[in-house]
């Protein structure tokens, strides 16, 4: 039994993750503001903290042998309208918590960055990791300066990091969020709303789903007590096909029609003012050689277990 520690626990991929990691039998150790609902073990030590008090990351790493870094503002939008709390929280958190376990005896720090946003318009494809690093917006920017946080304190004090830049994540976890596409389609439809979608919907996406990709941090983590070889390095985590946003919203009002008979359209409206990478053709052949991590499911297959879910949710919520 390994002890784990999972900054953001609670979270939608915290969640999730530590489902997991307790189910393979480790000790779990969470550090959230965020109360974390329907997983009860006695292996699992939930701290009610801040990730930017010392005192709080001092206790949370004592006997820790790996560390996943998942604490962050996750949506784009949020964290320009909340920039310095961002700043704060998606870089400094960092900082501060390599700094706690420089002189710890962990097997691994595992951080979790960005695709989308920090490879803009990709000048190649498949992009691999080596691909150039040109941030969008302000998460783009802050994801790219906790890698070199990460990067630098492997350099100089040899902390073990591994880093994962990961495609669009959607599936179900025991703390959804309906801030990612996917979502918040099948929210619509379930709901019986038209999907809206912003531009022309052209624009491609790669999509990961959760169960995947808490697979491949399983196997990283696993890996890091076997192979030094992976650290310091940069893997994509990324699913297995690359869809359009119009796609998307077809395939999605096409499983409404057959679980529920919906009527959901889809409606085009005027693009904000976010920037979008338009293409996401992403290389999967290094976290391949490493870890044998390979994606299971199919977008089809993912969208109608995520369809599913959120329906039974949304069914017991009107109970209430």
């Amino acid at each position: 039994m390994a002890s784990i520690g999972i900054t953001g626990g609670a979270g939608y991929i915290g969640a999730k993750l530590a489902q997991r990691l307790i189910q393979e039998g480790h000790f779990v150790k969470i550090v959230d503001k965020q109360p974390l609902k329907d997983i009860d073990s006695p292996n699992l030590e939930i701290a009610n903290g801040d990730v930017l008090d010392e005192k709080v990351l001092e206790q949370f790493v004592d006997g820790l042998d790996f560390v996943y870094h998942l604490a962050a503002i996750a949506n784009t939008r949020d964290c320009s309208n909340n920039i310095r709390k961002s700043i704060d929280l998606n870089v400094l958190s960092t900082r501060l918590l390599l700094e706690k376990v420089k002189h710890k005896n962990i097997k691994g720090f595992f951080f979790p960055s960005s695709i989308v946003a920090l490879y803009g318009e990709l000048e190649y494809i498949p992009a691999d990791e080596k691909h150039p690093i040109k941030p969008i917006n302000d998460y783009g920017v802050l994801k790219r300066a906790s890698e070199l946080f990460c990067l630098a304190y492997y350099r100089s004090f040899g902390v073990p990091v591994i880093i994962g830049r990961q495609s669009t994540v959607y599936g179900p976890s025991p703390s959804m969020k309906l801030d990612c596409a996917a979502h918040n389609f099948i929210h619509n439809v379930i709901n019986g709303k038209d999907i809206v979608i912003y531009g022309s919907g052209n624009q491609k996406r790669n999509f990961i789903f959760i169960d995947d990709l808490v697979e491949a941090y399983f196997k990283i983590f696993t890996k890091s007590f076997q192979n030094q070889d992976i650290l310091g390095e940069v893997f994509h985590l990324a699913g297995k096909e690359v869809i359009t946003i119009n796609a998307l919203a077809q395939k999605i009002i096409k499983i409404g029609q057959g679980m529920l008979g919906a009527q959901s359209k889809i409606e085009h409206k005027q693009a904000q003012n976010e920037p979008m990478a338009r293409d996401l053709k992403i290389s999967i052949t290094k976290v391949k050689e490493y870890f044998g991590f390979e994606p299971r499911y199919s977008i089809d297959d993912g969208l109608k277990e995520t369809f599913s879910y959120l329906h039974t949710l949304n069914k017991e919520s009107r109970r209430k």
